[in-house]
């Protein structure tokens, strides 16, 4: 019997800081790492895998609901055939929409993944009903969090070189104690971090152009195999393939077209 093959959908929406991926017939796992400015709400609808969050490992099997917030390391390990679906949101989403509001925005999104047969009601409900959480965890961190600014500034400017030195002296450390009070806080050297901005940036640009080159040169890329090679590290998915595989959600509402 021939194994069905993997289907991946990037759903874009109308909102820039909200996309959902569809993961059917997966097997693949995702290498420990963080997602920089996204909130992110998964539910497994077919097998099980193991999340791995702040070294906290949880077994997720079907219909099962599981939260990351920026900057938390984790990574997902298959353990067989599963099918997934992720939303992520922006913090600027959480910042510009109050919790009524993206409730309403969530659900048609939602509603539209339901009519394409890629989630059902019960898992919808599920997703919605997490929100308050995120909002509730988003307005902790801006309080309390002494390396908000900094991050901020790098994930507004990841073409930009990094100089650590100057970062460190703007948080009043020496180099090394800021390296690793930075590791601490975020889960990755300030490096890696710039690196993973980087990468950010470029897969929002690959929306924008066809061209690789161009996309990863306008995120601080200049050698293209690096930058295909950290792309795929990041997303298991090659930049071109990332391309396309997006599909415009408020398009296919628009068509009734079902994808699975």
């Amino acid at each position: 019997m021939l194994q069905e093959k993997t289907a991946v959908y990037y759903g874009k929406t109308a909102y820039e800081a909200l996309e959902f991926v569809s993961l059917s017939h997966a097997f693949f796992s995702y290498p420990k790492h963080c997602h920089i400015s996204s909130y992110t709400m998964g539910i497994v609808l077919k097998g099980k895998l193991f999340v791995c969050v702040n070294q906290t490992t949880t077994l997720c099997e079907k219909n099962d609901v599981f939260t990351i917030c920026p900057y938390e390391m984790h990574e997902l390990q298959s353990l067989g055939v599963y099918d997934l679906l992720v939303m992520s949101l922006k913090k600027s989403f959480l910042e510009h929409y109050p919790l009524e509001k993206a409730h309403k925005i969530v659900s048609k999104y939602l509603g539209i993944l339901i009519g394409a047969k890629l989630l059902d009601v019960a898992s919808s409900d599920k997703l919605l009903n997490k929100l308050p959480l995120l909002y509730a965890h988003h307005q902790h961190e801006k309080c309390h969090n002494p390396f908000e600014p900094i991050k901020e500034f790098l994930e507004t400017y990841p073409e930009e070189s990094i100089d650590v030195e100057h970062l460190s002296r703007f948080s009043a450390m020496s180099k090394y104690h800021f390296i690793r009070k930075f590791d601490e806080n975020v889960g990755m050297t300030p490096h890696q971090f710039h690196i993973q901005n980087r990468v950010r940036k470029a897969k929002s640009m690959l929306e924008e152009t066809d061209s690789l080159t161009e996309a990863g040169m306008n995120a601080g890329f200049y050698d293209q195999s690096h930058f295909i090679r950290q792309f795929k590290h990041l997303y298991q998915i090659s930049p071109s393939s990332y391309k396309a595989a997006c599909i415009d959600l408020d398009a296919l509402a628009q068509s009734g077209e079902k994808l699975c």
